[in-house]
């Protein structure tokens, strides 16, 4: 399911959510032959949450409710669907607007992802 966000004929936005697939994948333990393509065909059909890929706003147009609109606008298309819940994936710790965000729609946080960073040439010459 893709969304995009637009104002005045210019593209300002956009959400990517898909089925999350890794509720069919952990069932076929690496196994695709044919029982494995069955079970993906059945268990396809139960899937009922979306995982929310991507999301995006160009900076001019960010807090000004645009995020919310792409938010609810994936939450009905997604009910629409069958879907019951969803995951919005790899939010960043660093990304407190997108975080607080989703919170106030009633999101919750049960995963943090940390960014560790360091040079790498500086590590190789203080080994030398």
């Amino acid at each position: 399911m893709i969304l995009l966000a637009y104002w005045d004929g210019e593209p300002i936005g956009f959400s990517v959510a898909l089925p999350d697939y890794n509720v069919v994948l952990k069932r076929l333990n690496g196994k695709v032959g044919l029982t494995g393509t069955l079970k993906f065909l059945y268990y396809s059909r139960k899937i009922h949450t979306l995982r929310v890929m991507l999301l995006g706003v160009k900076r001019a147009f960010q807090k000004k409710g645009i995020e919310g609109l792409l938010y609810m606008e994936t939450c009905k298309k997604g009910i629409a669907k069958g879907y019951h819940q969803a995951e919005c994936s790899w939010v960043l710790e660093n990304n407190p607007a997108m975080q607080h965000g989703l919170e106030a729609l009633g999101g919750k946080r049960y995963k943090t992802y940390r960014i560790y960073e360091m040079a790498i040439q500086q590590r190789l010459r203080d080994e030398d």
